[in-house]
């Protein structure tokens, strides 16, 4: 992998990691505090592992705590 980068609906890049190595069988493990009312909708993830980009969307909902 060289790099991953988090969309939210509104195409604002919300955090991008850079120059990921090292990573066993393709998985990576990251974390990002988000407000407490982040924009709902689908999130774009972008991963580029040198000979392509693969992009997938993810929808986010909001969960009651309670």
């Amino acid at each position: 992998m060289r790099h991953v980068a988090l969309q939210d609906p509104n195409r604002n890049k919300i955090a991008q990691w850079l120059n990921v190595t090292g990573q066993k069988q393709g998985v990576f493990q990251g974390s990002l505090q988000l407000s407490d009312n982040p924009p709902l909708g689908d999130w774009k993830i972008d991963v580029d592992i040198g000979v392509s980009t693969v992009c997938k969307s993810k929808n986010l909902t909001l969960l009651d705590g309670n």
